[in-house]
C-alpha cells in the first residue's frame, strides 16, 4: 500500500468516527430533551392544584393568626414565611438544574477518542 492509500483510509476512518460521535450526540440530546420535557410536563400539570391548595392554606393560617394579632400582621407573617421558603426552594431547584449534565456519553466518547488518538501518535 502506498502512503496515499493509508492517508485515504485514515481520513475515511476519522470521518466515520466523527459521524458516529455526531450521531451519538444527536441520540443522546433527543433522550435528554425528552426526559426534561416529561418532567416539565408533570410540573405544569400539578402546579395549579398545588397553588390553589397552598393559597387556601395560607388564608386559613392568616385567619387563624388573626385571632391573636391584627389581620395585617397575620397576613404579613404568612407572606414573609412564604417568600422565605419559596426563595429557598427556587434556589435549590436552580442549583439542581445547573448541576444536570447533558450528553455525558458523548463527552466520554470524545474524551476517550482524544486520548486514544494522542497515545497512538506518541
Amino acid at each position: 500500500m502506498q502512503l496515499a492509500d493509508h492517508f485515504r483510509e485514515l481520513v475515511d476512518a476519522l470521518s466515520d468516527l466523527i459521524a458516529r460521535h455526531l450521531k451519538l450526540a444527536q441520540v443522546e440530546l433527543k433522550e435528554d430533551v425528552r426526559a426534561i420535557g416529561i418532567d416539565v410536563g408533570k410540573l405544569a400539570a400539578f402546579v395549579p392544584l398545588v397553588l390553589i391548595g397552598y393559597l387556601l392554606l395560607c388564608v386559613a393560617a392568616a385567619l387563624f393568626l388573626n385571632r391573636y394579632m391584627g389581620a395585617d400582621l397575620a397576613f404579613l407573617l404568612v407572606g414573609a414565611f412564604n417568600l422565605g421558603v419559596g426563595g429557598l426552594g427556587i434556589l435549590l431547584a436552580v442549583r439542581k438544574l445547573k448541576s444536570r449534565q447533558v450528553m455525558n456519553d458523548t463527552r466520554a466518547e470524545i474524551e476517550s477518542t482524544a486520548i486514544a488518538l494522542s497515545t497512538e501518535r506518541q
